[in-house]
Formats: C-alpha cells, structure tokens, sequence
C-alpha cells in the first residue's frame, strides 16, 4: 500500500497504519460475514429498496430506546484481511471507532478521532445516556423508521484500497455493509464526536488476552500487577481467545498498567511492538528473547461470553 494511504482524507478505507503497513485482521474481516450471515435478510446498501425521505418521524413507535435490554443499534468499522501483532485480535472484537445503543437510551463508544495512530485499536471505551433529544436526533440521522432501506446519503462504492477498511450499520433489524467496497460516510456519522464528547470511562471489567511470543531487545517489561499466575491466563498463538477479569482490585491494576503502557509510548515514541510486554517478579526467561506479552481492554455488558456481539 502507498504510504500516501495512510493520510487523514483517506481514513475512511484504510483506518490507520504503523510505518507505512496497514495493519489488519482476517478473523476481523470474518466478524463482517458473521453480522450479515445473523441477519438472514440483510442486503448490500445498492440493493435496499428505495423510495422515501429515510428521515425518521418523531412520532414514529419504532424508537431506539424502546426500553429493551438489548443493542437495538450499532455502527463499528471491521478491517480487511492481513496480519496483526501477537496476542491482539481480542482488541479487535467490537471492531473500531464504534457506537453501540441499547434499549434503554445506554451507549458505549470509542473515541472516533480519525487521526492516524498506530494505537488506534488500544483507545479506551467510554459510556453515556442519551437525553431524548440525542435520541431522536440520532433516531431522524439514520432514519431508524426505514429498516428496509439504506439510510439517506449511505451509498455503497467500489474500493480501491487493500484491505479496505468494512463499515457496518446495524439499524435494529438488519446490517447494512459493504462487501469489496466502501459505505460513503460523512465523518463521525452518526453523531459519534457529539456522543464521546458527553461520554465518561468504562469501569467495568476487563479481558486479556496474553501468550509467549519473541520481543525485541529494549521492549518496555512491566511487571505483572496481578496474583492470578500468567501462565494460567496464556493461550495458544493461533488462538483468539481473551479472558476476563473481573475482580475490582485487579480490573483497577490492570487499567492501571494499560494507561502506563500507553502512556509511556507517548513521552518516548519508538518502542511499542504493538502489544504490552509483562513478567512477574523474579521471572528467568528460558529463551532469552521469548517472554509473555499481552493486550487488554474493556468488556461491555452487552458482550458474548467470548467478549464479542453479533446481532
């Protein structure tokens, strides 16, 4: 891929790079064919049924918040296929930049800055309530009353772009996606700057996923904050599993470790190998440059027992 990719004005198909080399995921690419295969009856954007404004009526009794417990809509970017740093898919679960609302006005959100950042998949989440008139907004934005099209100004186009980024929209009823192209979107649709801006962090629990990998020689190790032995938390490099951790002192240990690590990359660039090297105390490695590492992030209630949501 040109490095000119790797640009602001282009962030909507390649989402970020690191050196100039997308970094991306195939089991990522595999969450977009998991979303359209759940929705049994969803259809490519070009082929929705047309006709009619998709603003939505303010009247209208299809409401996002129709008081249900469940994710009634959602809007993530999945990534192409191509490879990622040891023991980070888990980061990858809910995709990037997204938004996700339930039934009861609750949203949970990543920050949808598109600025290239080689920590893109590390940004933190953030919850909020919406008030009604966020609510309707963003009802009237997407055009909630028209499960059976495209949302207005939503078009899908051909892609140039190697491992295009996947904008996927889930409306309650069915995904809209765009196999082998791009969804046209204006920047921060629908109303994402708008809701993190009035968002606060996530508390809750947290999943690692940690294995054994080869690190470079000046790798930042820090050491492990937690009594759970890491080698009982360690999976297989093929593997995508991540485990969840939901003990208060150490969900706050842990949160504690992940500001550090990023953190750290900010006042000394140069040195992040794309996931957090750890030890505990008195560690010998056996192979000298073979040690655990491991990623981490937020669990969402609303998640799988595998950390993930389909619809």
């Amino acid at each position: 891929m040109p490095k000119g990719a790797c640009d602001t004005a282009r962030m909507r198909t390649a989402l970020f790079c690191e050196r100039g080399r997308l970094l991306a995921s195939v089991t990522i690419l595999a969450a977009v064919s998991l979303l359209t295969a759940a929705c049994g009856s969803a259809k490519h954007p070009s082929q929705e049924a047309q006709g009619g404004e998709a603003g939505g009526d303010s009247s209208s009794t299809r409401r996002i918040c129709d008081g249900s417990a469940g994710i009634r809509l959602a809007f993530t970017m999945h990534l192409g296929g191509g490879s990622l740093q040891p023991f980070t898919s888990s980061l990858y679960d809910l995709g990037l930049y997204f938004l996700y609302v339930d039934g009861t006005c609750h949203y949970w959100i990543q920050d949808p800055s598109l600025a290239p950042n080689h920590l893109t998949e590390w940004r933190p989440y953030r919850e909020g309530q919406l008030s009604a008139e966020q609510e309707e907004r963003l009802h009237d934005t997407v055009g909630y009353d028209h499960p059976e099209q495209a949302p207005a100004g939503i078009e899908c186009t051909p892609s140039s772009t190697v491992d295009a980024s996947a904008p996927v929209y889930w409306d309650g009823d069915r995904v809209h996606s765009c196999p082998g192209g791009s969804l046209n979107l204006p920047d921060y649709w629908p109303l994402r700057d708008q809701l993190f801006d009035g968002s606060s962090p996530v508390n809750g629990a947290m999943r690692v996923q940690i294995g054994i990998d080869a690190v470079v020689d000046d790798a930042r190790v820090y050491e492990w904050p937690i009594e759970t032995p890491l080698e009982q938390l360690t999976v297989e490099a093929t593997g995508s599993a991540s485990t969840r951790i939901d003990d208060d002192a150490d969900v706050a240990a842990l949160r504690a470790l992940r500001d550090r690590a990023l953190a750290d990359d900010g006042n000394e660039p140069g040195r992040w190998g794309g996931n957090i090297v750890v030890e505990p105390a008195g560690f010998v490695r056996e192979v000298a440059d073979e040690t655990y590492v491991m990623s981490l992030r937020d669990d969402l209630p609303f998640t799988d027992s595998n950390g993930r949501w389909t619809p």
